[in-house]
């Protein structure tokens, strides 16, 4: 009995000293603290309360619970972190906080990119290189407009495999993020392309969360190496961003948004990229992208490679996978755009992106909404769609092209892309007079199902459209300029 009460008054003890009125430690790891008061560990958890400038605070947390291997701890208790430009190399272990709108990290007051930052690397307000990262349950708020690196852009949160100036002995990053929120500034008073004024429009070049190598440029005649990224995003939120959640310059990764529960992408320019990347295997499933009006699209898939300055390699183009999606798309902009020419820039390596695209909803709640754009596919599937919603037509369109050209790797001549083999079937529209469009650069594609609410376009070659009932002769004049619109706009881009 005496035993007995002797351990309950140890385990007492123990549960004190794991207190913040305590401030007592168990672990010898604990002398590492000099002194920071803003610091207390129980086990391996590393604890930070906030103060005015809590970049040192993360720092000394992020180091101490290192020191625990792939189980360290960084745990942020609720308030408002305020914090300079940070770079963590190799954490192999957690990151949270205390709840979305509870714990938020934001930038402190004129921030600047500092001078290790310029040395060819991306500025980011906290940077991740290498390791094995979870992060959850916190905001990531910008509170002003940071200094960029040039014109080039500014993130967030950056996580890569190596950097300029680092390389781990493991050139890999693996990232999960779960219920985490990150939000950006808009800018005011920005004329549109149409002569709109708006004030909601987000600041050019500035990223919520980009997985990708930490390199500016290429140095001399070296190309940059592609980076090795294995990511899981779910039941997060993006706001308000050039780009919410920026995928770039991989050659191997297996990238997973919303299989584990919905991300939300709201007021972004661009909402999620994965853009010139190789050998990767994507799933995006169950988000919802809200793009409004003036913004580009949800989804941006892009494996062109004429001016990537990444180092070439032989690789499947990728496997992609866009399922149960929701689409909320105003005017002027577009659910999904994919772009790929990967063949046309590299002939002697003719591979591309393996497309299934089904059970997407649409929903163009404006006129001049564009469900999907797709440039220079091949064998893509686009299926069981769901096309809804109360914008006009015609001014609404599924369209189909290719019209981008390509400078290759043997041969300074450009060559013309195209979308071919391409198989539409038994999608749903259910929007009124809405159009389909095969550009004239298309080739062998299929559409197929009901299509007694479509109006099909086809200025393609060997092209086959099966089951049309309401037998369209064209569009409008007004559709064609915008179309024309529509590309410039995209390609300067």
């Amino acid at each position: 009995m005496k035993k007995l009460s002797f351990i309950l008054i140890l385990l007492a003890v123990l549960a004190f000293s794991c207190s913040k009125d305590g401030m007592l430690n168990t672990d010898p790891i604990a002398d590492q603290l000099s002194g920071n008061t803003a610091l207390m560990i129980c086990s391996n958890v590393v604890k930070v309360y906030p103060g005015t400038n809590d970049t040192k605070a993360l720092l000394d947390a992020f180091a101490l619970a290192n020191a625990y291997g792939k189980n360290g701890v960084v745990k942020l208790m609720p308030g408002t972190f305020k914090i300079g430009m940070i770079e963590i190399r190799e954490f192999k272990g957690t990151f949270c906080g205390s709840g979305i709108g509870k714990t938020i990290i934001t930038n402190l007051p004129g921030l600047t990119p500092e001078s290790n930052t310029l040395q060819n690397k991306l500025p980011a307000l906290i940077s991740f290189i290498g390791g094995n990262v979870t992060m959850s349950d916190l905001s990531v708020t910008q509170t002003e407009t940071l200094s960029l690196l040039g014109n080039v852009e500014m993130n967030l949160l950056l996580f890569s495999d190596y950097s300029a100036d680092y390389v781990p002995a493991r050139q890999y990053i693996g990232v999960a993020l779960n219920n985490i929120e990150v939000t950006g500034l808009l800018e005011k008073d920005v004329t549109m392309w149409d002569g709109t004024v708006v004030d909601y429009y987000p600041y050019i070049n500035y990223n919520g969360v980009k997985l990708a190598p930490d390199v500016y440029a290429p140095v001399g005649n070296k190309l940059i190496m592609r980076g090795n990224i294995d990511a899981k995003v779910s039941n997060s939120r993006f706001n308000n961003f050039w780009r919410g959640l920026y995928v770039f310059g991989c050659k191997s990764g297996n990238l997973s948004f919303g299989m584990e529960g919905s991300n939300v992408f709201s007021g972004n320019y661009q909402g999620l990229l994965v853009n010139q990347n190789i050998g990767v295997q994507v799933k995006m499933m169950h988000n919802v992208f809200n793009v409004t009006a003036y913004n580009y699209d949800g989804i941006d898939i892009n494996c062109s490679e004429e001016h990537s300055g990444f180092e070439y390699v032989r690789e499947e183009a990728g496997n992609y996978e866009i399922n149960y999606n929701v689409f909320n798309i105003h005017y002027a902009n577009a659910g999904i755009g994919i772009w790929d020419g990967w063949r046309y820039a590299h002939p002697d390596n003719p591979v591309w992106i393996q497309m299934l695209c089904d059970h997407n909803t649409f929903n163009d709640m404006e006129n001049g909404a564009w469900p999907v754009e797709t440039y220079a596919m091949k064998n893509g599937v686009f299926t069981n769609n769901t096309i809804i919603g109360d914008a006009a037509s015609p001014d609404c369109y599924w369209y189909i092209g290719g019209d981008e050209w390509y400078v290759t790797a043997d041969d300074p001549n450009y060559l013309l892309s195209i979308n071919e083999n391409c198989k539409f079937v038994n999608n749903n529209f259910q929007q009124k007079n809405f159009n389909v469009f095969l550009d004239w650069d298309t080739q062998n594609n299929l559409i197929e199902g009901d299509l007694s609410n479509v109006t099909v376009t086809d200025l393609g070659v060997n092209n086959k459209v099966i089951g049309v009932k309401n037998r369209g002769h064209g569009i409008p004049k007004e559709c064609r300029d915008r179309i024309g619109r529509i590309h410039n706009r995209y390609f300067r881009h």
